[in-house]
């Protein structure tokens, strides 16, 4: 902290916040108004690295700034929250917000993030049929209708899903361990899917946070595996109440 705070290059900087995201150490998220002040369209990674290797720490952090005056900041925010941590608890503020947010291409986003995050079909479904009811822009009511058509098919998807399971806590470990050494690079997500339950979520979070040790955007795909079984463990999860 006492380097960040005298460095001033932009990009030594972020190497720095970089490393502290890595380490988890919650008071450097006050240090990252830059990342979320940056142009979304040309650093979104940053954003994606920095508060994914925080992890859940960086809900709170996140979930006031989801309505920050600044357009950048909210679209860093609602990025992370929405399409990487995958964070149940911004659901709720994030359909709140989508009404009042006047730039469309955040509101898009929006949209696709409750996609992901909502672990309940019924919500799902009745939200995205108040966008049809009252959303004017063409763009946007297009995509919630696809969302609302969608359903069944993913009705379908979570019964796949189920259908494959073959829980093992055993063979869970043993490919999440090769998983978690190799960042990612080694072991069968596939495995860790049929064989994983609900309750792992925690040590998938931390496999997503390990993933990203690699520091490159080709580990974005590699993440977005683990963030699929946790979304769909979810829907079983919420099926079963």
């Amino acid at each position: 902290m006492s380097a960040l705070d005298k460095e001033k290059d932009a990009d030594a900087r972020f190497e720095i916040l970089n490393l502290l995201a890595e380490m988890q150490y919650e008071p450097a998220l006050d240090k990252t108004g830059e990342i979320l002040k940056s142009d979304f369209q040309e650093y979104y990674w940053k954003s994606i690295f920095i508060f994914g290797k925080m992890g859940d720490i960086s809900v709170p952090f996140l979930l006031k700034r989801i309505n920050d005056g600044d357009k950048n900041v909210r679209a860093h925010a609602i990025n992370a929250l929405g399409q990487w941590l995958i964070e149940p608890a911004a659901a709720a503020p994030l359909q709140e917000h989508y009404w009042a947010e006047k730039d469309m291409q955040i509101r898009g986003m929006i949209l696709s993030s409750i996609e992901r995050i909502t672990p309940d079909l019924d919500e799902l479904k009745k939200f995205f049929s108040e966008v049809v009811a009252k959303e004017k822009d063409k763009d946007l009511l297009t995509f919630a209708q696809e969302t609302l058509n969608n359903l069944g098919q993913m009705s379908q998807a979570i019964k796949t899903f189920h259908d494959k399971k073959r829980v093992s806590a055993p063979e869970f470990q043993a490919e999440y361990q090769k998983l978690y050494d190799s960042a990612g690079k080694k072991g069968n997500t596939n495995i860790l899917s049929q064989t994983s339950t609900p309750g792992d979520e925690p040590k998938l979070k931390l496999l997503r946070q390990r993933i990203l040790q690699r520091n490159s955007d080709e580990c974005f795909e590699d993440y977005q595996k683990i963030n699929e079984i946790i979304m769909f463990n979810r829907f079983l999860s919420k099926a079963a109440k």
